[in-house]
């Protein structure tokens, strides 16, 4: 395992590890899939009057993992093509500071713009 793999599995793990403790459900990708992450939580249901015909409503939201901070041109392609095809409810960029161990998040939008966000 290089260096660069390694240290971007640790962060990948800090990450899955904050976003569970949020209430979270994490799934990890295997081989630097894209994105890194998929999360879902339970958010309410739509009653039916029969439990066998009641739906339930998930959260479903992507994180991409940088320990650079940026993605690169065709990861941001295939972002803005997963946000654009409503495949998940969010699309998110974990990523962190030089020599800081706190984890920042910043979200992606359908026309490539990104704002700062508290998860």
């Amino acid at each position: 395992m290089n260096k660069s793999y390694a240290i971007g599995y640790r962060f990948e793990q800090r990450v899955k590890k904050y976003m569970k403790n949020k209430g979270w459900n994490v799934l990890r990708q295997a081989k630097s899939a894209f994105p890194d992450l998929l999360c879902w939580r339970h958010k309410g249901y739509i009653l039916e009057g029969n439990i066998k015909n009641d739906k339930y409503i998930y959260e479903i939201v992507f994180i991409e993992c940088k320990c650079n901070k940026y993605l690169n041109k065709e990861e941001k392609e295939k972002a803005i093509k997963i946000i654009k095809n409503e495949q998940c409810s969010h699309f998110y960029v974990a990523h962190r500071k030089k020599y800081s161990r706190k984890i920042y998040f910043y979200k992606l939008f359908k026309d490539k713009t990104t704002k700062e966000v508290d998860l």
